[in-house]
């Protein structure tokens, strides 16, 4: 009887060493993962003689980090799905409504009965003036051609500094195309109107007015509101994030229509401008808040 007991008592005492062991084991691979310098070295023994329990632990924090690299794997895949479904529809929508305005507009339905040839095309992408005029002539819009070529035109004599803001209408009789004059718009303009004619277009007029150096610069100006408005999206405030994509939309609505228009007195386009740099404004204090109290926190918690 003594002996048995003496001998049950060993093995519980080799169990108990055992769980000891294995409990330390598991909790140096606790502190591994959160805070690596904090762990001390093991002996030699131990790396040299793993036990069984000790694998098992490996194996489960193995699985853990498999397991959040796969979830993230799975959510990129989703993303990736979500925005080619998106595009998909879009892509869907636009050739349903080119469809239908083939219907409706005889300019559209000519295009596709009468595309450019491939020496026209070449005359688009090489800005060919010549292949512009007799294009926009058979499609009708030849005057809105001839109110853009004279911009240009202006912009190549005085390309740095331009001609100064209101001033590119001035040089129009000089720099017009001459297919331009066979026009009765054109040519009721310069005779019969007490008005200077425009360009006709927001980024004509610039490049004409302000030359290279101004265009370079209210273009930078457009890119930062554009990046001011989509840092806002990550915000967590519901309403910011909407302002900011509203704001995004606009300068891309007004990027458009800077081909049809050209004054500088458009309000959208200043308000839009002056919502896009508040949001910013207040995001970046959000930001800044934040980074403050994550650096006190812990300065807190070691006091």
């Amino acid at each position: 009887m003594e002996t048995g007991r003496v001998g049950a008592a060993g093995v519980l005492q080799g169990e108990v060493h055992h769980i000891r062991v294995h409990a330390r084991e598991c909790l140096l691979l606790l502190l591994a993962h959160l805070r690596p310098e904090t762990v001390p070295k093991r002996r030699e023994a131990h790396t040299l003689m793993p036990l069984p329990r000790q694998r098992s632990c490996q194996t489960v924090a193995n699985e853990e980090q498999d397991a959040e690299l796969a979830g993230d794997q799975g959510q990129e895949v989703e993303r990736v799905l979500t925005s080619l479904a998106i595009v998909t529809v879009y892509a869907l929508v636009l050739v349903g409504v080119f469809y239908f305005a083939v219907q409706r507009d005889w300019r559209l339905s000519k295009l596709v009965s009468e595309p450019p040839t491939t020496k026209e095309i070449v005359g688009l992408l090489t800005l060919d003036q010549n292949t512009l005029l007799t294009l926009s002539q058979r499609f009708i819009f030849l005057e809105r051609m001839v109110y853009w070529l004279n911009g240009w035109n202006v912009f190549n004599q005085y390309p740095w500094l331009g001609v100064g803001i209101g001033n590119a209408g001035f040089f129009f009789p000089r720099f017009a195309p001459a297919m331009g004059w066979a026009t009765f718009e054109i040519r009721n303009i310069l005779y019969y109107l007490n008005q200077l004619p425009n360009v006709k277009s927001f980024w004509f007029r610039l490049l004409a007015e302000t030359g290279i150096i101004g265009f370079s610069v209210f273009i930078t100006w457009i890119y930062v509101l554009f990046q001011s408005a989509r840092s806002s999206l990550r915000s967590q405030d519901p309403a910011m994030k909407t302002l900011a994509l509203a704001g995004s939309l606009s300068l891309l609505a007004f990027i458009g229509e800077g081909f049809s228009i050209d004054s500088f007195a458009m309000p959208y386009m200043w308000v839009m401008a002056g919502l896009i740099a508040a949001i910013a404004m207040i995001y970046r204090r959000e930001v800044e808040k934040d980074k403050l109290a994550a650096f006190i926190e812990p300065s807190q918690e070691e006091r």
